[in-house]
């Protein structure tokens, strides 16, 4: 019994050790990154206005529209292009609607249903918004769950977001979809209480314990990871040779 004792522990060592072995062969789990595309000859076609379109989200949040519409100027407006805002784009596409939004309401549907404008509709809109291309944002997801002081759980926000670009010949340009989670502490039925919430029907005592972050706080870490790989603007040829080596 002792020798067969023995066997096994040295059996499981050598099992062990060959794990630690292959350990990093074996696929890990980790947050999944942005999938981004980028066509390989973006810096050739001269893109230097780019107009982007009014968000398009499943349930019409006017509230997702404005958060993402302004988290992406704040971000993007550092790149070299010249930006046409989707406010801008919308009183354009107005004005080719005699007044009203239902040219918007097209346009998004068909970004919802095909996640970017089609290469027939491109060369059209661009020629209306007197832009060289057109970026769409699409809003895949828009959840925040916050916990209950009486519960158990970790607040957090969540967002998914595609964009595509496309030129005013209806070339892909570039394409980008991903997600962002951000998580508030880790709530306890124990925690302290620091004071009671009067507002509402039912009082609710007051922790320390931080809630979901805002939408601002999530979607703005997933553009600044965009706006990082977005392709820059091709430097102007110099006819005067000035510069070369």
């Amino acid at each position: 019994m002792k020798l067969r004792g023995a066997w096994f522990l040295s059996s499981a060592l050598i099992v062990i050790a060959l794990l630690a072995a292959h350990g990093d062969a074996a696929p890990k789990r980790g947050k999944p990154l942005d999938k981004i595309w980028v066509h390989p000859d973006f810096a050739t076609f001269g893109i230097e206005k780019i107009a982007v379109l009014p968000v398009a989200t499943f349930d019409n949040s006017f509230e997702a529209q404005k958060i993402v519409e302004q988290a992406f100027a704040q971000v993007f407006r550092a790149t070299a292009y010249r930006w046409l805002s989707p406010t801008s784009s919308r009183d354009l596409l107005r004005v080719r609607s005699g007044g009203n939004d239902s040219l918007v309401k097209v346009l998004q549907a068909r970004i919802l249903k095909t996640e970017r404008v089609d290469s027939l509709a491109a060369p059209e809109l661009c020629a209306w918004l007197r832009s060289d291309a057109v970026l769409s944002l699409r809003v895949d997801q828009w959840e925040r769950q916050q916990v209950e002081w009486n519960q158990s759980g970790k607040p957090f926000t969540q967002v998914q977001i595609r964009a595509a670009l496309v030129d005013s010949l209806g070339r892909l340009l570039w394409s980008a979809s991903g997600s962002h989670k951000g998580e508030g502490s880790d709530h306890s039925p124990n925690a302290a209480i620091g004071g009671v919430k009067a507002s509402g029907l039912d009082p609710s005592p007051i922790t320390a314990l931080a809630g979901a972050p805002t939408f601002p706080e999530v979607v703005l870490p997933l553009f600044t990871r965009w706006v990082e790989v977005f392709p820059g603007q091709a430097a102007p040829a110099d006819s005067t040779g000035a510069g070369k080596p």
